[in-house]
């Protein structure tokens, strides 16, 4: 990415407990478990790969918990 791009990353939250329905979703709809990771280590992988993180946040759509982070180059 060039310097000042801005990247939005979005995921389900494996920290959530309700990571549960969204494996059984994807099993059910998809025939395949997805490798979800967590708020706080994607926040972590992004800092460490160069990003600046300029926002996050959860929001929980039904009993999916999805987190957003928007970073930039």
């Amino acid at each position: 990415m060039k310097p000042g791009a801005v990247l939005i990353f979005k995921d389900i939250d494996a920290g959530s407990p309700l990571v549960v329905c969204n494996k059984m979703h994807d099993m059910v709809f998809a025939g395949e478990i997805g490798k979800e990771i967590s708020f706080t280590k994607a926040k972590d992988m992004l800092s460490k790969t160069g990003f600046k993180i300029t926002n996050s946040f959860k929001k929980t759509v039904f009993v999916y918990a999805h987190y957003f982070v928007i970073c930039q180059k």
